[in-house]
Protein backbone atom coordinates (compact mmCIF):
# COMPACT_ATOMS: atom_id res chain seq x y z
CA UNK A 1 0.00 0.00 0.00
CA UNK A 2 2.84 2.42 0.86
CA UNK A 3 4.52 1.70 -2.46
CA UNK A 4 1.28 2.58 -4.24
CA UNK A 5 1.05 5.91 -2.36
CA UNK A 6 4.65 6.71 -3.29
CA UNK A 7 4.00 5.84 -6.91
CA UNK A 8 6.21 2.75 -6.94
CA UNK A 9 5.17 -0.69 -8.06
CA UNK A 10 7.02 -3.97 -8.18
CA UNK A 11 7.32 -5.69 -11.56
CA UNK A 12 6.88 -9.41 -11.80
CA UNK A 13 10.67 -9.74 -11.93
CA UNK A 14 10.94 -7.95 -8.54
CA UNK A 15 12.40 -4.61 -9.71
CA UNK A 16 10.88 -1.36 -8.48
CA UNK A 17 9.39 0.94 -11.09
CA UNK A 18 7.65 4.31 -10.82
CA UNK A 19 4.17 4.87 -12.25
CA UNK A 20 4.32 6.79 -15.50
CA UNK A 21 2.17 9.81 -14.70
CA UNK A 22 2.53 12.90 -16.86
CA UNK A 23 4.67 14.89 -14.41
CA UNK A 24 6.55 12.06 -12.73
CA UNK A 25 9.22 11.95 -15.42
CA UNK A 26 10.28 15.46 -14.36
CA UNK A 27 12.95 15.15 -11.63
CA UNK A 28 12.03 18.64 -10.34
CA UNK A 29 8.37 17.79 -9.86
CA UNK A 30 7.18 18.30 -6.30
CA UNK A 31 3.82 18.09 -4.65
CA UNK A 32 1.91 21.36 -5.36
CA UNK A 33 1.24 22.08 -1.69
CA UNK A 34 4.96 21.81 -0.86
CA UNK A 35 5.84 24.10 -3.73
CA UNK A 36 3.24 26.64 -2.57
CA UNK A 37 4.55 26.42 0.99
CA UNK A 38 8.10 27.14 -0.20
CA UNK A 39 6.83 30.06 -2.30
CA UNK A 40 5.14 31.56 0.77
CA UNK A 41 8.29 31.11 2.87
CA UNK A 42 10.47 32.70 0.18
CA UNK A 43 8.05 35.61 -0.22
CA UNK A 44 7.94 36.31 3.52
CA UNK A 45 11.70 36.02 4.00
CA UNK A 46 12.51 38.06 0.89
CA UNK A 47 10.42 40.93 2.28
CA UNK A 48 12.17 40.69 5.66
CA UNK A 49 15.62 40.56 4.09
CA UNK A 50 14.96 43.53 1.83
CA UNK A 51 13.65 45.58 4.75
CA UNK A 52 16.70 44.73 6.89
CA UNK A 53 19.09 45.59 4.06
CA UNK A 54 17.39 48.98 3.55
CA UNK A 55 17.74 49.62 7.28
CA UNK A 56 21.43 48.68 7.38
CA UNK A 57 22.27 50.67 4.23
CA UNK A 58 25.77 51.01 2.74
CA UNK A 59 27.63 47.80 2.07
CA UNK A 60 24.53 45.67 2.64
CA UNK A 61 22.64 47.48 -0.12
CA UNK A 62 25.47 46.53 -2.47
CA UNK A 63 25.22 42.90 -1.34
CA UNK A 64 21.45 42.97 -1.94
CA UNK A 65 21.93 44.52 -5.38
CA UNK A 66 24.41 41.80 -6.27
CA UNK A 67 22.11 39.02 -5.06
CA UNK A 68 19.20 40.49 -7.03
CA UNK A 69 21.16 39.80 -10.20
CA UNK A 70 21.87 36.14 -9.34
CA UNK A 71 18.91 34.28 -10.82
CA UNK A 72 21.03 31.15 -10.85
CA UNK A 73 21.12 30.90 -7.04
CA UNK A 74 18.22 32.99 -5.70
CA UNK A 75 14.52 32.05 -5.72
CA UNK A 76 12.26 34.35 -7.78
CA UNK A 77 10.69 36.07 -4.75
CA UNK A 78 14.13 37.23 -3.60
CA UNK A 79 14.99 38.51 -7.07
CA UNK A 80 11.78 40.52 -7.20
CA UNK A 81 12.15 42.14 -3.80
CA UNK A 82 15.91 42.66 -3.85
CA UNK A 83 15.72 44.25 -7.30
CA UNK A 84 14.00 47.23 -5.62
CA UNK A 85 17.44 48.02 -4.17
CA UNK A 86 18.72 48.72 -7.69
CA UNK A 87 17.04 52.08 -8.13
CA UNK A 88 14.91 52.93 -5.11
CA UNK A 89 17.60 53.78 -2.56
CA UNK A 90 18.04 57.51 -1.98
CA UNK A 91 21.49 58.93 -2.73
CA UNK A 92 23.80 59.69 0.18
CA UNK A 93 24.66 63.38 0.68
CA UNK A 94 28.35 63.68 -0.18
CA UNK A 95 29.43 66.41 2.28
CA UNK A 96 27.40 65.17 5.20
CA UNK A 97 27.94 61.40 5.05
CA UNK A 98 30.68 60.44 2.64
CA UNK A 99 33.11 63.29 3.24
CA UNK A 100 32.79 63.00 7.03
CA UNK A 101 33.62 59.29 6.81
CA UNK A 102 36.65 60.02 4.63
CA UNK A 103 37.86 62.67 7.12
CA UNK A 104 37.61 60.15 9.94
CA UNK A 105 39.61 57.54 8.04
CA UNK A 106 42.36 59.63 6.40
CA UNK A 107 44.64 62.46 7.46
CA UNK A 108 44.63 65.72 5.48
CA UNK A 109 47.56 64.74 3.20
CA UNK A 110 45.96 61.41 2.28
CA UNK A 111 42.61 63.08 1.77
CA UNK A 112 44.05 65.72 -0.56
CA UNK A 113 45.68 62.93 -2.60
CA UNK A 114 42.39 61.06 -2.88
CA UNK A 115 40.25 64.09 -3.70
CA UNK A 116 41.91 66.26 -6.32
Amino acid sequence: KLRRQLGIEVNTDGQDQQHNNDNQNDPHNEHPSITELWNQVHERNALKLTHKIKTLEGFWVKVGQYLSSRADIMPPAYLTHLSTLQDSMPPKPFQQDIMSTLREEFNQDELSTIIQ
